[in-house]
């Protein structure tokens, strides 16, 4: 982030919102992993 000063602050909201997606997804994913884990046993 560092090497390009210049666009931080205008791909900053663009940045979390990507970030958050990636988190949702990861979320949901452990929670069907979690889901499928307790249904095997």
């Amino acid at each position: 982030m560092a090497r390009y000063p210049g666009r931080r602050a205008p791909s900053a909201p663009l940045a979390l919102g990507y970030h958050i997606s990636r988190f949702q997804r990861f979320c949901r994913f452990a929670a069907e992993m979690r889901d499928e884990k307790r249904l095997l046993g």
